[in-house]
């Protein structure tokens, strides 16, 4: 089984073609959904959450989200940090994942893949990339975010020359390159 991980910055487009990945009948693990499960199922991790950040950033068993964004996003250091302390989780949760697939391959979404401390070794990186002024206008169409917020997570993360220059292949989602024939030209160098 190929082992692939999917990364670029905040909305390049990552989704877009992991979906593409799954319609060609693909698994995808997506990092950050993962972890969003793993922050309300897995009792160690609530355990290590609390002793970093107070009992209360669970109200109700259930995560505060956004009390963990304000006291981590703009902070590189506590950003550093709580990925230090999930990343280990994750981890651990995609390699059970992947030992239960079947298909041939497997694809891990990340849009910090090269930052992270997963620790996991891939048979090929593929970046996602799209121009700036583009994602900027894609992800301020999420609920609750502003140019500013766009701006705080962007700079969190490496940029989109870092990430294509350390990827082994580079899927441009620009909205005028079909990303289809890119995808299907990837998987037939990854699956020989």
């Amino acid at each position: 089984m190929k082992t692939v991980a999917v990364t670029g910055g905040i909305g390049s487009g990552k989704s877009v073609v992991t979906r593409i990945f799954q319609t060609l009948g693909y698994p995808v693990y997506d990092c950050d959904g993962q972890l969003k499960r793993l922050y309300h199922e897995d009792d160690s991790l609530k355990k290590a959450l609390c002793q970093v950040y107070g009992d209360d950033i669970y109200q109700g068993g259930r995560l505060r989200t956004a009390a963990l964004a304000a006291a981590v996003f703009g902070r590189p250091d506590r950003l550093a940090q709580l990925n230090a302390l999930t990343h280990p989780f994750v981890a651990k949760d995609f390699v059970k994942w992947r030992d239960a697939q079947t298909a041939e391959m497997v694809v891990l979404e990340s849009a910090i893949l090269f930052q992270s401390c997963l620790g996991l070794s891939f048979d090929a990186v593929i970046a996602v990339s799209a121009p700036e002024p583009l994602r900027i206008e894609r992800v301020l169409t999420r609920p609750g975010m502003t140019p500013q917020l766009v701006r705080e997570r962007m700079d969190s993360q490496l940029s989109d020359r870092e990430i294509c220059s350390r990827a082994d292949y580079v899927v441009c989602n620009d909205q005028v390159s079909p990303l289809l024939p890119q995808i299907q030209h990837i998987i037939s160098q990854i699956i020989v």
